[in-house]
């Protein structure tokens, strides 16, 4: 890894998983309630993560890969065997069909609920203007600094739905975006919700870089979606050629 040319995270993915226990059906890290994942925190140098048993396809694949793409030089295993430690492809996936990260990206959403109780001023600095990613931004929710946005007429609200990607509004009129560890209900005006196509482009904005919003239709955010899967899928097939080849 060198420095970061588009994003800020990095994904890495090991056969037979990580053996870490259970937490409610998972074994990812709630770091806010210290549950799940490696001793319910986020990772520091030194800690090392205890490994699955990889699946009998997996480990089919990571044998083929070692005997077509194994380096003449580089560290080998200490069983005796002379296993490569490092393998690599050479080969990679298409820009084309990873998601277009960008500095300075422009979020597609549709109305939120409460869109239409915000005054124009407030809609229409939310459409044009800039807002930055604040530090204090999270895994529960992506807080914004810019331009406050106010409510036309105050509102009272019982707690409703939210999910990914809601644009919440507190008192303060500092939008609040919520991310993957969001709870599942709130009481803050939504004004949007960002289209799930560009969940994978949110998640990449560093703290400190701006970010605007544009409006879609509900059909347009449904048609980015279904466009962004069928990529996927394809993409998928293109591996496993590769890989049986």
């Amino acid at each position: 890894f060198g420095a970061c040319a588009a994003g800020c995270r990095a994904y890495v993915a090991a056969a037979g998983g990580i053996a870490v226990p259970a937490a409610l059906g998972s074994r990812s890290t709630y770091v806010r309630a210290a549950l799940g994942g490696h001793a319910g925190r986020a990772l520091r140098r030194g800690d090392e993560l205890p490994l699955g048993t990889p699946s009998q396809l997996a480990r089919r694949l990571l044998g083929r890969l070692r005997v077509a793409h194994a380096p003449a030089a580089g560290p080998r295993g200490a069983d005796g065997s002379g296993t490569p430690l490092f393998t690599a492809v050479p080969w990679y996936v298409s820009p084309d069909a990873l998601p277009a990260y960008s500095r300075e990206p422009a979020l597609r959403f549709v109305r939120g609920c409460e869109y239409g109780r915000f005054d124009a001023a407030s809609l229409a600095a939310f459409e044009t203007a800039a807002y930055a990613v604040a530090p204090q931004s999270d895994r529960m929710g992506c807080q914004l600094d810019g331009p406050p946005l106010s409510l036309a007429a105050p509102l009272e609200l019982l707690s409703e739905a939210v999910t990914f990607g809601t644009v919440q509004v507190p008192p303060d009129g500092r939008p609040i975006i919520l991310l993957a560890d969001r709870q599942t209900t709130g009481g803050y005006p939504r004004i949007a919700q960002v289209a799930t196509a560009d969940l994978p482009v949110l998640a990449q904005v560093r703290p400190g870089e701006s970010l605007s919003f544009r409006e879609v239709a509900l059909e347009e955010a449904e048609r980015l979606l279904l466009e962004q899967e069928a990529q996927f899928e394809r993409l998928k097939i293109a591996v496993r050629l590769r890989l049986s080849e």
